[in-house]
């Protein structure tokens, strides 16, 4: 076997540009901060979503482009590995232009359902997980200052948990480590953020990346094709939140992409597919071990259960705001009103976003299910170390699922 096996394939790959959803969902940011100032003013009760990168791409031109180069393996390629790990990656990548495809003519039900065949649906188990997570994070709050705003809070936010019919029951302990004793002050700003990940980078020798603060962000953003991590310009995190997320974003993500350059198969550069679905939980993984806290997660499938309407009636983006925002005032960590509101604004704002984007913000039932990696990815590490532990020692070898069979067999198939 050669020491690259597919270059042919990943360049002509790689050339087919446009076909990642993030970059079309950045949108513009003055009409996002805009947008956001009229809704925290309560003028509207939903942003409008703009995303005019989308009028530049040419869906039918993707489509062909895929199609094409799908018909090209066929026809050309003689190893069976490679045919099939391409082949698959092809099609996710039409699901993906289908996706798109919807975000641009606004049919905000099929960017939904096109988002949960691409990204995974919520289960029981992970919603159930989730809604104790959040149960408990309040009720560790709640131990530590009863106060009559946090109780009124946690009390608006518990019947919402108990509103949904599944039961809230503990999902998998994967780590030992209890719960933080209390939360912790948002201490690190944006500047001190953007400081800290160069500092990783350059530890590591990541000579090529950089990070940087950038405005119309709904989260911290790293972005491959640039090798830039982007930080919101509003957001903060603790000293204990900044190393977990160097794990994250540093330490997987792009460690991950790293190492699978020196390997046989390009493809693992960018994902085998699928992968997805268990990146981001095991980068959450990896955070966890280094911030030495346990599984807590889980917000924002909740965010995503109450827009999409799944195991509970359908909230519009305000009501879902309004929920999230009783949820971060009950954990605040700031004893301060005036402070702790806007940390809930900001946090419950930020959630919002990110559960309707790719729609219109107006379609009630209507979400985007990318965000549902996270917790869920998480939970299918566990099954996976449990039930393939001999996977943990090449997690890092590139980006593949683990708990795929095909992608153990090939990786098996390259000696990985």
């Amino acid at each position: 076997m050669s020491s690259t096996i597919d270059s042919k394939w990943f360049k002509k790959l790689k050339a087919i540009r446009g076909l990642i959803d993030l970059p079309y969902l950045s949108g513009d940011p003055d009409h996002a901060i805009a947008e956001k100032e009229r809704f925290l003013k309560g003028e509207i009760d939903s942003v409008f979503f703009y995303y005019p990168a989308l009028n530049d791409l040419d869906v039918v031109q993707a489509k062909d482009d895929v199609l094409y180069l799908i018909g090209e393996i066929e026809k050309e390629e003689k190893n069976e590995l490679v045919r099939r790990a391409y082949i698959d990656k092809l099609n996710e990548k039409l699901l993906l232009v289908d996706l798109l495809s919807a975000m641009k003519e606004r049919d905000d039900m099929a960017v939904a359902d096109l988002s949960e065949k691409l990204y995974g649906s919520l289960s029981s188990e992970q919603l159930s997980s989730a809604l104790f997570n959040l149960h408990e994070n309040i009720a560790n709050a709640l131990e530590h200052d009863d106060s009559p705003v946090r109780r009124e809070n946690a009390n608006i936010f518990f019947s919402v948990l108990d509103s949904f019919s599944v039961p809230i029951q503990r999902g998998l302990d994967f780590l030992s480590f209890p719960l933080l004793a209390k939360p912790e002050e948002l201490t690190l700003s944006d500047k001190d953020i953007v400081l800290r990940f160069n500092q990783a980078l350059s530890e590591r020798s990541l000579h090529d990346w950089k990070s940087v603060s950038a405005s119309g962000k709904a989260g911290i953003v790293v972005d491959h094709r640039s090798k830039t991590i982007f930080v919101p310009e509003t957001r903060k995190l603790s000293e204990r939140r900044m190393k977990g997320l160097i794990a994250h974003e540093i330490d997987t993500h792009i460690m991950r992409r790293e190492n699978a350059k020196k390997g046989p198969l390009r493809l693992l550069i960018s994902g085998l597919a699928g992968y997805i679905q268990i990146e981001e939980g095991l980068a959450t993984y990896n955070q966890r071990v280094v911030e030495k806290r346990g599984s807590n997660g889980g917000s924002r499938d909740v965010a995503f259960a109450l827009a999409r309407g799944r195991f509970t009636q359908a909230s519009s983006f305000r009501e879902v705001f309004e929920i999230m925002r009783h949820y971060f005032l009950a954990l605040s960590p700031f004893s301060d009103s005036a402070t702790a509101e806007e940390y809930a604004n900001e946090k419950a704002f930020s959630h919002t976003i990110r559960t309707f984007r790719g729609t219109s913000g107006e379609t009630l039932g209507a979400a985007y299910a990318r965000d549902l990696l996270y917790h869920g990815g998480l939970l299918k590490i566990q099954h996976v170390l449990k039930e393939h532990p001999e996977e943990e020692k090449r997690f890092m070898v590139g980006k593949y699922n683990p708990a795929d069979e095909t992608h153990r067999w090939i990786l098996d198939e390259l000696g990985l």
